[in-house]
């Protein structure tokens, strides 16, 4: 039987593209942001939505757990794709903002964890997707700190739950995603030239993810996937 794998955030692009790319190797069970919901090819009925940034998390991750009870099948991975885009510059930045971005990157997936835990296998995997902001800085400084602590939260999953192997992929710019796509032409050739020239393919970010999945002897491994990127 084929592991399944809960991915929190499915409607985003790194989401959507490991799931139509890995189907045959994995079944899904996809968790959307709020205000997310799509349809798609592994969209279960009724869809699951979480909003990590509202305080009632716990009672919300209980929903998904009863879904899994009703599939009566065990959790072989957990994958934490969901995410806010960086937005307001640290002259700008209110009290707001930074602590829903610190929810939805690191409190909300502390509770998820938690939660999905005991119904995961032995050795299940755990995945984190950071961000090459925690090498050089971003203008969003709740972006940019919350990413760089998932490392610690890293640590503190595996140093709490032994069955369970955390680790955490680390690209730079993704082609076609939405930071991308966002960027006026100017940011995106200041990150190509650092980068040496090329973005980060979305294939290959999937690819590392599912190295975490398979390979047992991953725990709390950072990879970082970003062309060598300086400056």
């Amino acid at each position: 039987m084929k592991k399944l794998i809960v991915i929190f955030g499915a409607s985003g692009y790194v989401a959507t593209t490991f799931m139509k790319k890995h189907a045959g190797e994995y079944d899904f069970l996809p968790v959307f942001g709020p205000n997310s919901l799509k349809d798609h090819d592994t969209l279960v009925d009724p869809p699951l939505s979480v909003d990590m940034s509202l305080d009632n998390i716990g009672t919300q991750m209980d929903v998904i757990v009863e879904r899994l009870r009703t599939m009566n099948r065990p959790v072989g991975g957990i994958v934490f794709l969901q995410g806010i885009n960086p937005s307001i510059g640290i002259q700008d930045i209110e009290y707001s903002h930074f602590m829903k971005m610190s929810a939805v990157n690191l409190f909300g997936p502390i509770v998820a964890v938690r939660a999905l835990a005991p119904h995961c296998i032995d050795g299940a995997s755990v995945s984190f997707v950071s961000s090459v902001s925690v090498m050089k800085g971003s203008y969003d400084p709740a972006y940019c700190c919350s990413k760089t602590a998932i490392s610690g939260l890293v640590k503190c999953i595996n140093n709490n739950f032994a069955s369970l192997r955390a680790n955490i992929v680390v690209p730079g710019l993704i082609e076609g995603s939405p930071v991308h796509m966002g960027m006026t032409p100017d940011y995106v050739a200041k990150h190509m030239n650092s980068m040496n020239g090329s973005l980060i393919r979305v294939d290959d970010v999937c690819e590392i993810l599912c190295s975490f999945i398979r390979n047992e002897g991953m725990r709390e491994t950072a990879i970082s996937l970003h062309r060598g990127m300086r400056g």
